[in-house]
């Protein structure tokens, strides 16, 4: 299994790797320790906080996950073969593109007066995951609030692709 780290900050230029049997640890009081779950959607696998719900809305060749925290809708995923990327961005955004050892990763990013911060992450699954279904896994979110936006990055950022 592979690992995708999106930076919050930067660019899909800074995109770094990690693979999976990589440890990475950290030190937590008991209490201190955040409270997580991983969430897996056929080949990814996300980290989600206790507090993050998912709604799985399956359709004839796609689906579609929400994810709310509270009253807070975080973003949209919709999983399926044919991907309308990027969904209705502004079109002087940048589309950053990098590839992954199973997987191409699109990001588009921006923010408008007002309305707040929107983004779009398309992983498209390539090698031998890319002859199963799905194929592609659109993440979206538009209009957040800084602390929303950290929220939903943050998931974005654990994407895990692999079997």
């Amino acid at each position: 299994m592979v690992r995708f780290r999106f930076p919050v900050t930067a660019g899909l230029v800074a995109l770094t790797t990690t693979v999976a049997a990589t440890c990475h640890t950290a030190s937590y009081a008991a209490d201190d320790k955040p409270k997580t779950h991983e969430y897996r959607a056929e080949h990814i696998v996300l980290t989600l906080p206790q507090d993050v719900a998912v709604k799985k809305v399956d359709n004839v060749d796609f689906c579609l996950l929400y994810f709310s925290q509270g009253s807070d809708h975080l973003m949209t995923v919709y999983m399926g073969n044919a991907p309308n990327f990027p969904l209705d961005a502004p079109k002087n955004v940048k589309v950053e593109t990098t590839s992954g050892v199973q997987c191409v990763i699109k990001s588009v990013r921006w923010e408008e007066p007002k309305k707040g911060y929107s983004r779009q992450v398309l992983i498209a699954v390539t090698g031998k995951l890319a002859h199963q279904w799905p194929v592609a896994y659109h993440f979206m979110y538009r209009g957040h609030d800084t602390k929303i936006r950290d929220e939903a990055d943050a998931i974005i950022q654990s994407a895990k692709v692999g079997d």
